[in-house]
C-alpha cells in the first residue's frame, strides 16, 4: 500500500507541534514495508489510505474529509473530552520525527524559529498516558532517553490531570544531561491550585513549546509567591492567567476585578508581565473584554522599559494618567479610542465603584498581610 499523512494543524498554521501519532502511524507501516509519505496537500485520492489528524479544534475541515473511503481521521479536534488510542502495537512505536523535515523550509521564517524546529526535531516525544488519567505501562517504549537527550516533549492533553505525570518526568529526566532537562508540551498544562502551580514551575520549560496557565484568581499571598519564585526565569513569558474560569460574571464584576487589577498593579511595580485570559463568552457585555485588555496593556509596556524611565514616569502613572498618556503619545501603537476608553471607565464606575477609584488614585499596592493593599 501507499499510505499518505496529513497533519492539518502543520499544514495550516505552520508554526505548531508535529503530530505524535503521525508520526508513530509513518514508524509502523515503514516497518512493515509500506510506502509512507508526510503529505503537504490534502490529496487523499493519490493514496491506497490517507490519514488525517487534527488536534487544534477552529471549526475548519477539508470539505472531503467525511464522505471519502480511504481517509482515517481523528485527534482532539474531533472529541475534546478524550483521547482515543490508536491500536497498541502501534501506540508503542517511536515516532517518525523526520518526516516533519519537509517542512523545514516554510517553519524555519526566522532564527527563532528555526531554533524552535530544532528543538522539535531535537526532542524525545512521547505520551504518558491513553486515558487521560493514569500512567500507561509502556509509554517507555515510545522513547530512549539518553544523556544527549536535550528536551521531553510530551503530547498528552493536560498532563496536571494525569496521576503522577511530574514523578514520573523528573525520573526521566535524572537520566538525561544535566545541564538540558527542559519540558515541552504540545497542550497547555492547566492548573487552579497553588499545590499544582508550584509543582509545575519547577520545571525548567522549552522556550519554544511550553504553556502552563492558571485557571481561576490567585489568592494574593500566591500571586506574590509565584512573582518572586520566577524572578530570573523567563517562565512568565510562557504563563497564562485565566481569569473568568470557575466565576460567574455577576460575582467576578462585582467581587473580583478589583483584586484582578491590584494585581497587575503589583505586577507593574515589579517590571513584570502575565498573560491575562478570559473565557470565550464568558462576558454577555463585551466591553469587559477591552477592560481587561486595557489592563493588559497597563502592564505589558512595563517589563520592557529602562529602569531610570521606568522610575521617572510609569512607576506614577495611575490608570487614568496611563490611559490618557496611551492616547495623547503617537509613538505607542494603541487600538483604543479616547472615546471607548471613557466609555469603559464609566461601565467600571458604574457596576464596580470601588475599583474605579482604584483607577484614579492608586498608582502601586504593597504586599502586608497576605494581601495587596494600595500603597
Amino acid at each position: 500500500m501507499i499510505i499518505g499523512l496529513y497533519d492539518i494543524d502543520m499544514s495550516k498554521y505552520i508554526h505548531v507541534p508535529l503530530n505524535l501519532e503521525l508520526a508513530k502511524l509513518s514508524s509502523y507501516y515503514k516497518s512493515r514495508g509500506e510506502i509512507v509519505s508526510l503529505s503537504p496537500l490534502f490529496s487523499p485520492q493519490r493514496y491506497d489510505t490517507f490519514f488525517c489528524r487534527k488536534d487544534y479544534y477552529d471549526g475548519d475541515f477539508p470539505s472531503e474529509l467525511f464522505n471519502n473511503k480511504n481517509i482515517i481521521y481523528g485527534g482532539r479536534a474531533f472529541n475534546m473530552k478524550k483521547y482515543f488510542p490508536l491500536e497498541e502495537e502501534i501506540e508503542k512505536q517511536k515516532p517518525d520525527i523526520y518526516i516533519y523535515e519537509k517542512f523545514r523550509d516554510k517553519f524555519c521564517i526566522n532564527k527563532r524559529k528555526e531554533k524552535a524546529f530544532k528543538t522539535m526535531l531535537n526532542a524525545d516525544h512521547f505520551r504518558l498516558s491513553l486515558d487521560g488519567e493514569t500512567i500507561w505501562n509502556d509509554f517507555y517504549k515510545q522513547i530512549n532517553i539518553s544523556s544527549v537527550s536535550h528536551t521531553l516533549f510530551l503530547h498528552d492533553y493536560n498532563l496536571n490531570n494525569i496521576k503522577n505525570s511530574d514523578i514520573i518526568i523528573k525520573e526521566i529526566m535524572k537520566k538525561m544531561s544535566k545541564n538540558h532537562r527542559h519540558l515541552a508540551v504540545k497542550f497547555p498544562i492547566e492548573v487552579d491550585n497553588e499545590k499544582d502551580l508550584f509543582k509545575w514551575i519547577s520545571f525548567s520549560p522549552s522556550s519554544s513549546f511550553f504553556i502552563l496557565q492558571y485557571n481561576g484568581i490567585m489568592e494574593d499571598e500566591v500571586f506574590y509567591e509565584l512573582i518572586e519564585k520566577t524572578k530570573g526565569t523567563s517562565i512568565l513569558e510562557q504563563f497564562n492567567y485565566n481569569i473568568t474560569r470557575n466565576y460567574e460574571e455577576e460575582d467576578f464584576i462585582k467581587n473580583k476585578i478589583q483584586k484582578v487589577y491590584k494585581q497587575i498593579l503589583f505586577l507593574r511595580s515589579k517590571k513584570r508581565f502575565v498573560n491575562l485570559k478570559y473565557d470565550k463568552n464568558f462576558f454577555t457585555d463585551k466591553r469587559w473584554e477591552r477592560v481587561i485588555e486595557l489592563f493588559q496593556i497597563y502592564s505589558a509596556l512595563t517589563h520592557k522599559i529602562p529602569d531610570e524611565i521606568f522610575d521617572r514616569i510609569n512607576r506614577k502613572n495611575t490608570m487614568y494618567q496611563y490611559a490618557s498618556s496611551l492616547l495623547e503619545d503617537e509613538t505607542i501603537k494603541s487600538t483604543f479610542t479616547k472615546k471607548e476608553v471613557r466609555d469603559l471607565f464609566q461601565l467600571v464606575r458604574e457596576k464596580n465603584y470601588e475599583c474605579f477609584k482604584d483607577f484614579y488614585e492608586c498608582n502601586s499596592v504593597i504586599f502586608k498581610g497576605g494581601k495587596f493593599i494600595n500603597e
